[in-house]
């Protein structure tokens, strides 16, 4: 059974709103959460499963995984997909999805969030066929749908570079936020408000908790929540839960059923840490946000210091770049 929000039009510009929730930010601000929340005390407690439970002040953050799509045939081809929902998985996606779906089955889910593109539903019924819990019920959230490109849809990437050039070359450098396309939209600042609004539905959605086991009276940890959709807006998700504006876009680059995971506690203005994964971790572990705002300005730093060269120095943080970057 699957319950449908934001009935939006795809091709409609996003508007933002406000919202009980995250709030936008700047990049280049401090990220000064623990202070001005109050939410001092931090205590990790053991589950009977054998995970940890944050809890802050009587508020335990909740979990989510993010996962991206697998490889579609508009991926093998260098054809831009966007927001439209003519690509399905290839082969080599069906198997990222399977994969993707062995490493879930350790997990039980308390909720799952799934794009309306048939290639993020797709690959979320493949993953839950290798042994993902059963759950009640799949909510389609329209604001997971990829970017909106608007006219780009269906164009292959080296048709888009020969007829749009200055533009294809914004796009694929650092000032991809600043992008507007003929029709008059800006695809990157339209994704961030969208992204800020699919965090404000999750984190007011009621979470679930596992039954405590063995006759315990004292609970279990909250289930951890699944999110199924697409590289540009898993990115703006985790860019602005870290406290990172559009500028920031491609920094994390999401690889073909990559997976992270982002810890919220709900009430604070940004999440308090992510990590990847799968299909490797990240040996760093755990990153916050402000360990992420630091390195931003670092590597904006940086490259303005560098000479004829703009993208050097600022490399973005992905697992694999196999289909990494095609929309």
């Amino acid at each position: 059974m699957q319950r449908h929000v934001e009935k939006t039009s795809a091709m409609a510009a996003v508007q933002p709103r406000m919202m009980a929730g995250p709030m936008k930010s700047g990049v280049l601000g401090a990220v000064a959460r623990s202070a001005a929340s109050g939410l001092s005390k931090v205590t990790t407690k053991m589950t009977s499963s054998g995970e940890s439970s944050v809890h802050l002040e009587g508020q335990e953050a909740r979990r989510f995984f993010l996962l991206r799509h697998g490889q579609t045939n508009f991926n093998a081809e260098g054809r831009v997909q966007g927001s439209s929902d003519f690509s399905r998985l290839t082969e080599l996606g069906v198997q990222q999805a399977k994969g993707a779906g062995d490493f879930l089955s350790q997990y039980q889910f308390g909720q799952v969030y799934v794009s309306p593109l048939a290639r993020a539903q797709q690959t979320l019924e493949t993953a839950r066929g290798q042994g993902i819990e059963e759950i009640p019920g799949v909510t389609v959230d329209e604001g997971l749908r990829e970017i909106d490109l608007y006219e780009w849809q269906g164009m292959l990437k080296q048709d888009i570079k020969e007829e749009y050039p200055e533009q294809y070359d914004l796009w694929r450098g650092a000032g991809a936020s600043q992008l507007k396309l003929p029709s008059g939209n800006m695809p990157v600042v339209q994704l961030w408000d969208r992204a800020h609004e699919v965090w404000g539905r999750l984190l007011e959605a009621p979470a679930n908790r596992r039954p405590a086991s063995g006759g315990s009276d004292e609970g279990d940890a909250l289930l951890p929540d699944l999110v199924v959709a697409h590289n540009a807006i898993i990115q703006a998700m985790l860019c602005s839960a870290m406290g990172l504006g559009e500028d920031a876009f491609r920094r994390f680059q999401v690889p073909n059923c990559g997976v992270v995971e982002v810890e919220w506690v709900p009430g604070e203005k940004y999440a308090r840490r992510w990590r990847w994964m799968y299909p490797t971790e990240d040996e760093r572990g755990w990153r916050t946000p402000e360990e992420e705002v630091a390195a931003f300005e670092e590597s904006t730093a940086a490259k303005q210091r560098e000479q004829g060269d703009p993208e050097r120095g600022k490399k973005p943080m992905t697992l694999t770049r196999q289909d990494s970057d095609s929309m």
